[in-house]
């Protein structure tokens, strides 16, 4: 068993030598999951530029090339990247100038830039199916803040979890108070025919996401960027949420149940000064779909999202900026709508 000990700092650097206890940058751990294995309650784990895939440690806690291996957040304990390795304070950190990646390229065979998939054809192979998830978190934050997030190719629904499959990138449910915080989320896919939110999926979860880029996502059933359902509380702040795709592989559009091309979203949604840009959706909802519950947005734009034909259903074409289905309440204040539209044949 781990020995306890008291809550800290923990270092991860994959250029560092193995064998190596956490404890300075000098002696780090050269794999994220060791960090993860050994973090308690009140632990901050600071990460150091460059890639990292969830099926490698030290520890014998995962297994080479398995598609079921993903990092696993933790209540109470915060995850950062953006360090070159040298830092003595959180503040010193930059995250763009040390890009630190969580890639579910466990083949390590995409065709990715520095690590990260432009876009999901880049997948090549059996990726990851989740590369972050988080499952039945409760107590203090589970925080993931300054890193690239890409190569998720979820297929299949986890053990543990329920719905359908989704969340490439990263995978939520009855996760409470999870912050995901300064991140790149591309690259991503949610590739099974009711396939949900290629970057993101949660349920039954409350998350706030925060100065971060949703960007080249795809799924096949709802939400290409984002999806939410099922007693969600939501809140998306200062993001840039562009160029996901949802494709309607099912006829679902049909029953008015698919569609998103940036967001899919039940229960409780609030968006501040959130940009939804050239986002496409077949079905309804080329920027955002929202199917029942409430919805805030304060601030932010639409622009250029597009809503298509779907192959399957042609006919249920809506919404090319936001498409609202079901009851529900809607407040908007301050938000622009420009370019977007709808395409029926």
């Amino acid at each position: 068993a781990t020995p306890t000990r008291a809550a800290g700092v923990i270092y991860v650097n994959i250029n560092a030598p193995a064998s190596g206890d956490g404890a300075t940058w000098v002696t780090a751990y050269k794999y994220l999951q060791d960090a993860l294995a050994a973090a308690v309650d009140g632990d901050e784990i600071w990460v150091a530029a460059g890639i990292y895939y969830p099926d490698e440690d030290e520890g014998g806690n995962v297994s080479a090339n398995n598609r079921d291996a993903s990092f696993n957040l933790k209540a109470g304990v915060s995850i950062y990247g953006g360090f070159k390795g040298d830092e003595t304070s959180r503040d010193q950190r930059n995250w763009d100038a040390n890009l630190t990646v969580l890639s579910g390229d466990i083949e390590q065979n995409d065709n990715a830039l520095n690590g990260v998939l432009q876009t999901p054809d880049g997948i090549v192979g059996g990726n990851s199916n989740n590369v972050v998830k988080g499952l039945n978190l409760n107590g203090n934050p589970a925080v993931l803040d300054g890193f690239s997030v890409t190569g998720g190719n979820a297929f299949v629904i986890p053990a543990g979890f329920t719905g359908f499959p989704g969340g490439g990138a990263i995978l939520l449910e009855r996760a409470r108070n999870v912050h995901l915080e300064n991140l790149t989320v591309r690259g991503n896919q949610a590739s099974s025919a009711l396939g949900e939110g290629g970057g993101i999926r949660g349920r039954d979860s409350e998350l706030t996401i925060r100065d971060s880029v949703i960007r080249n996502n795809l799924s096949y059933f709802n939400g290409g960027g984002l999806s939410f359902s099922t007693n969600e509380t939501v809140s998306i702040e200062d993001t840039h949420i562009l160029e996901n795709v949802h494709i309607d592989s099912t006829s679902s559009c049909f029953a008015q149940i698919s569609g998103g091309g940036g967001i899919y979203a039940r229960g409780g949604l609030l968006l501040t000064n959130v940009v939804m840009e050239r986002n496409v959706a077949d079905c309804q909802g080329g920027g955002l779909k929202r199917f029942g519950g409430s919805l805030h947005m304060y601030g932010g734009a639409f622009l250029n999202n597009e809503v298509r034909p779907s192959q399957i259903s042609p006919f249920w074409s809506s919404g090319g900026g936001l498409a609202w289905v079901d009851s529900g309440n809607m407040w908007i204040d301050s938000v622009l709508f420009m370019g977007n539209r709808v395409d029926y044949h």
